[in-house]
């Protein structure tokens, strides 16, 4: 940090940081703090202590999202250079949204200025988007739709953000502010949006064209059982309960809306337009569901820089650890059924009967045979 002038994009003389952060002594004894603990192995301070340091030396777009991704929130004085950093760097991600969310909710009470300083920046509107909206994607949770937007990503750039709220556990709730945010820097939204009423809107008013992926629902819901092993919530660990457990777990919370998602992009398809995009397509073919994609999006791209996106994104070339980050499971078919009851999908089905005039043979092959 330095007493230059300030950025253009909102950090000039009267930004409520400038005082508080622009001070160039503690800039050096930040940075000389992160070269003291960038060996000592203290993983807790050592991620603070980078951020000074970076914020004193410069940190690049990648740096900044990527440091997040520690989530060692101790020091209230982090959320200030935390705002400074993206306010700096002209960072537009929901996701470095959310880990300050998450980071608020373990803090002790911040003092005024901290705390308001925190509130503006999180109301602030979204800037309007000059050119065409981002790339939008819904998808069924636990169908490879990390993948997909990650592929997507590498190819059309920017960031790749979310338009769902921190307080929804499952991750599938629109929140308009979000939502807003996500569609005003190019880039993806990665969403689980169903086609409700106000998402519907939202693609109206904005031009959006969405790509819908979706899954055999049996599948998806025991991939989503193995999910929550590995989720943590304030005050739950569902990785406590038994295998058979989380799978009742998962029957409960997101059957319903698997229901919901499918039925209402089927239905909402009949009037308008969108990419639907399988995972059994996905999976086995991906060059050729992406080279789809594209096309539907009106975007020139070649196939060799498909090629190289499909293999720069490919899980099973990463790391267990890599293939946890990019939401990888186990990726085949036919789990629903080895490991789902008859009375399981029996009441999974149950839920089909809520729209008469939907064909769910997409989701759930055997389902018209049975009928």
């Amino acid at each position: 940090m330095t007493d230059g002038p300030a950025s253009s994009g909102g950090a000039g003389a009267d930004h409520p940081l400038v005082g508080v952060l622009r001070n160039p002594a503690t800039a050096r004894h930040y940075a000389a703090s992160a070269a003291t603990f960038r060996d000592s192995g203290d993983r807790r301070r050592m991620a603070n202590q980078l951020v000074y340091g970076a914020l004193a030396g410069g940190l690049d777009e990648r740096a900044a999202q990527g440091l997040h991704r520690h989530r060692f929130y101790d020091w209230a004085d982090y959320l200030l250079f935390y705002l400074d950093a993206l306010d700096r760097l002209k960072i537009a991600s929901n996701n470095l949204e959310s880990a300050l969310e998450r980071y608020l909710t373990r803090v002790p009470a911040l003092s005024d200025d901290k705390r308001r300083t925190a509130l503006a920046w999180l109301q602030r509107p979204p800037a309007p988007l000059a050119g065409p909206p981002p790339v939008f994607v819904a998808a069924m949770p636990k169908s490879a739709s990390t993948y997909l937007c990650n592929i997507l990503n590498t190819l059309v750039g920017g960031a790749v953000n979310t338009p769902h709220s921190q307080n929804d556990r499952s991750g599938t709730a629109l929140d308009l502010l979000s939502t807003m945010r996500a569609l005003s820097v190019p880039g993806v939204v990665h969403s689980h949006l169903p086609a409700d009423a106000r998402t519907v809107a939202v693609m109206t008013l904005l031009a959006i064209r969405p790509i819908v992926l979706v899954r055999n629902i049996h599948d998806a819901i025991v991939s989503y059982a193995d999910h929550l092993a590995g989720r943590v919530y304030p005050g739950s660990r569902p990785s406590a309960m038994t295998r058979e457990a989380r799978l009742e777990s998962a029957l409960a919370r997101v059957a319903p809306f698997y229901v919901d998602f499918f039925a209402t992009w089927w239905l909402y398809r009949q009037h308008a337009d969108i990419e639907l995009v399988h995972f059994d397509e996905l999976v086995a073919r991906p060059e050729d569901t992406v080279a789809a994609c594209c096309k539907w999006l009106g975007l020139a791209v070649e196939r060799p820089r498909i090629a190289a996106a499909v293999a720069a994104n490919d899980p099973r070339g990463r790391s267990r650890q890599g293939q946890h980050a990019t939401r990888f499971n186990v990726g085949v078919n036919g789990r629903g059924r080895s490991q789902l009851s008859g009375d399981q999908i029996a009441r999974v089905r149950l839920l089909y009967g809520e729209f008469p005039d939907v064909d769910f043979s997409m989701v759930d092959p055997e389902w018209r045979t049975r009928r």
